[in-house]
């Protein structure tokens, strides 16, 4: 380990037990742990606290709902436009909770009690709705609620990606084969941040490993990582079909992917013609299909 890793994990290491000392790991950048650590300190520069340190504000009311001072409590959890950040979300619950609190360190003590997939949650969506906040005072055009919630899912999703130790056992990184009767798809998109279009890819092989069909391509118009997983299962898809597969497994390293394609969900994003087209065209070509999960799988 070189002196520049060392030294970020020494800070790392630091901000965790400012920001949460004795209560575990939080799995996410450095930018979020000091976001958090200036909430637990009420330095962030909300309305309330600028007026306590003697300035003088033309506008101190709420940037989303205009009718309440804007501190840190009605910001992120009473704010009527957060809450239903927090509905949609499916946290309403643990909303309510938080909002009993009139402490932010009691508030923080009571969120570090949630399981740590919430607790990641809560601070990305907290994150997220602060950057909304600040495009709106610089008079900028804010996105809606469902696509705030696309942000934050995809964002915690990727934290633990990164963040989150991952536990290893001997069949880690191993590509398994299908039964006898199915064929298995393994797919990825590729994007490139700051760019607009991605590429994706797919190969099928049968029980053995063979390789029966691989294609790949590139799509233009595409905004984001989720957005490429889109498109890589939309070619999956086609590729399968073509080939005449009838029991197919999807297999990808996209959690986020496999969750949008349940039946049982509507879904709401950008993506959601693309994704309900996907649904009906797996209904129409395939007697049986699901999915799988591969986290970083070597093929042969």
């Amino acid at each position: 380990m070189g002196h520049r890793e060392r030294v970020q994990l020494m800070v790392g290491d630091w901000m965790q037990r400012l920001i949460s000392p004795g209560k575990g790991y939080v799995p996410c950048p450095r930018k979020l742990q000091m976001f958090v650590w200036r909430l637990r300190h009420e330095s962030l520069v909300v309305c309330a606290n600028l007026m306590r340190r003697g300035l003088k504000l033309d506008q101190s009311k709420c940037f989303f709902c205009g009718r309440a001072e804007e501190d840190g409590a009605h910001l992120f959890i009473k704010c009527k436009h957060v809450k239903q950040a927090w509905r949609e979300l499916g946290m309403e619950e643990e909303r309510s909770r938080l909002e009993e609190f009139t402490s932010v360190h009691a508030m923080l003590d009571a969120l570090w009690g949630f399981s740590e997939k919430k607790r990641v949650l809560v601070i990305t969506l907290w994150w997220q709705w602060w950057n909304i906040r600040n495009e709106i005072r610089e008079g900028e055009l804010a996105p809606g609620v469902t696509e705030t919630i696309r942000r934050v899912r995809c964002g915690a999703l990727e934290y633990a990606e990164r963040f989150v130790p991952k536990k290893k056992d001997r069949q880690e990184g191993k590509w398994r084969p299908p039964s006898a009767d199915e064929l298995k798809v393994n797919l990825g998109g590729a994007f490139i941040p700051g760019s607009s279009f991605c590429g994706w890819g797919a190969v099928i092989r049968d029980s053995t490993g063979h390789i029966i069909a691989a294609r790949a391509g590139r799509h233009e118009q595409n905004a984001d990582a989720f957005g490429a997983e889109i498109q890589a299962m939309a070619g999956a898809v086609a590729l399968a079909a073509d080939i005449g597969a009838v029991r197919v497994i999807f297999e990808t390293n996209s959690q986020l992917l496999a969750e949008a394609l349940d039946v049982r969900k509507t879904d709401s994003s950008p993506y959601a013609v693309v994704i309900e087209d996907i649904k009906l065209q797996l209904k129409l070509w395939f007697a049986r299909h699901r999915y799988a999960h591969a986290d970083e799988v070597r093929i042969p």
